[in-house]
């Protein structure tokens, strides 16, 4: 039996012998993204083996009280807040045009998990153990042929059921440094997940969704001025990380859209329903890749008080003041919100590829 069916196994009899609704809403949404993962990595469509009862219990996961809470204490100077980012990024691009190409060296599947793994033991030797186990058979799985139309696009699966991750690669056998970028992203993701995993974080908590792509984007930004600052593949990391802030670009247009309806409701009183509410996710790539291209500028500055703050930032991670969050490990909000990090990462990108 591998990894991955023992972990089934394990989360369904979590849930079969769970009483509380929260607890057995909480493994059924665990054990719906292992199997997910187990059809994917199967070939299987429609996912046959996820039961009408399951979806219902998943559907019952919405916590009203846990919402109610981050309505109340952080939802609506976030939403101010954000914003003030979305303005402030849109601005940072006014008048600038990328044309980009990447040149697609390409590596085996063994030479993309020695670069990946040579990056985290660069950035924390403490974290190459931790993410060396990621890379075996038991939990990264290869997604050949034309199953992906995309060829570096990857997905993480952390149970905090077992504590087990698995990563997803949609790849025909060539890595470029694009999915190797990817690779480093979705092991962010694990380390994520390892870190919180004591907590036994709820998979729809609040803060932990606005914040669940802030790690994995940090590794993914510093990966890439490691790549620049060794003069591997240089060229292709400036482009790759061109492509990156396009695709902050678009996530501040997406977040200002949401943030305008949560304005909306906020300034009249109104609760969020439960549809709406996932919405609020839509935040996670905002600030994801912002707070990366910021944790990324402090690193190069002064790398040891930069993992300080990075980690324990992650680890501070739950529903209450998210704002004070950013004023507790190393972000000047208002600094962050100027967005002047960002755009000189952008001029230096347009620079180096003149």
């Amino acid at each position: 039996m591998s990894l991955l069916d023992e972990d089934i196994a394990k989360t369904r009899k979590l849930l079969n012998c769970s009483n509380s609704k929260s607890k057995r809403s909480f493994y059924a949404s665990m054990l719906h993204e292992l199997l997910q993962l187990h059809d994917t990595i199967n070939y299987e469509d429609n996912n046959p083996h996820i039961s009408q009862e399951l979806y219902d219990l998943i559907n019952t996961s919405y916590h009203a009280d846990d919402l109610l809470k981050f309505h109340e204490h952080s939802l609506a100077p976030l939403s101010q807040y954000t914003f003030r980012l979305t303005k402030n990024t849109n601005k940072s691009f006014k008048g600038e045009y990328f044309d980009y190409t990447y040149l697609n060296k390409k590596y085996s599947l063994k030479q993309a998990k020695e670069i990946a793994l040579a990056f985290y033991n660069d950035f924390d030797p403490k974290l190459y153990n931790m993410v060396k186990e990621n890379v075996d058979s038991d939990h990264l799985f290869i997604v050949p042929g034309d199953f992906f139309s995309s060829t570096c696009d990857g997905a993480c699966s952390f149970n905090y059921a077992t504590g087990n991750s698995y990563i997803t690669m949609y790849n025909s056998g060539n890595f470029s440094i694009e999915a190797i970028d990817c690779l480093v992203h979705e092991l962010g993701h694990t380390i994520q997940g390892k870190i919180n995993y004591s907590k036994l974080i709820l998979s729809n908590n609040i803060a932990l969704n606005t914040f669940g792509e802030v790690l994995s984007s940090i590794f993914e930004t510093i990966f890439i001025d490691y790549l620049i600052a060794s003069k591997q593949d240089a060229k292709d990391a400036y482009y790759m990380d061109i492509n990156n802030l396009l695709l902050l670009r678009n996530a501040a247009f997406e977040a200002r859209r949401v943030n305008k309806h949560i304005l909306y409701l906020t300034a009249n009183n109104k609760p969020l329903d439960e549809e709406f509410s996932s919405k609020v996710f839509e935040y996670q790539y905002l600030y994801g890749r912002l707070l990366a291209n910021y944790y990324a500028e402090q690193y190069k500055i002064d790398p040891e008080k930069a993992r300080f703050n990075i980690y324990n930032f992650i680890k501070s991670i739950s529903t209450r003041d998210i704002l004070s969050m950013l004023s507790n490990y190393g972000i000047d909000k208002e600094e962050l919100a100027q967005c002047q990090y960002l755009k000189r990462r952008i001029k230096n990108d347009k620079k180096a590829l003149v």
